[in-house]
């Protein structure tokens, strides 16, 4: 054998084709809480948008850990951050099932941006995204609790502590 390879290696796809080698992380809550003037008018003209981005908006986001939101599962992945703010929303709201949560979504759609929920490009509506669709991917079909497809150590913090009798 020669030490020099006998093959040559190969760019198989330009480099504008592959994927970004860094991720860029998107702005959490809690960034959108310390800066309100940087959100969309689909956001900020929302009272209970901004209610309860007041609410949820000091939270650390930031040390929630995220999946890899790049592998492709057959359908949108969605971030954790997203599922956990939507089971927030759906306890402040007091809404009973993930139906009420779906139907509540979809007439404040600010919240499907706010969350970080993938959204497709569709130029044709209003705000940019088909919010129907987003909203359908928002909340998992069957009804399944959002907080039960986050892993366990996530969701330690929130368990409530026993009723004193």
């Amino acid at each position: 054998m020669t030490d020099q390879p006998s093959v040559a290696q190969l760019a198989l796809f330009p480099e504008t084709l592959l994927p970004p080698k860094t991720l860029v992380k998107p702005p959490s809550l809690h960034t959108y809480w310390r800066h309100p003037l940087d959100l969309p008018a689909c956001v900020s003209e929302s009272l209970t948008i901004l209610r309860c981005l007041d609410l949820f908006g000091p939270l650390d986001w930031d040390g929630v850990p995220e999946r890899n939101l790049q592998r492709n599962w057959g359908q949108p992945t969605l971030p954790y951050t997203a599922l956990i703010a939507a089971e927030l929303i759906k306890l402040n709201e007091s809404l009973p099932s993930t139906q009420k949560l779906r139907r509540f979504l979809g007439e404040h759609l600010g919240f499907i941006w706010l969350l970080g929920f993938p959204l497709v490009p569709a130029p044709n509506q209003p705000l940019g995204f088909n919010a129907l669709d987003l909203a359908d991917a928002a909340t998992p079909q069957p009804p399944v609790p959002p907080a039960a497809q986050c892993p366990a150590p996530i969701l330690a913090g929130r368990q409530r502590a026993p009723h004193p009798d």
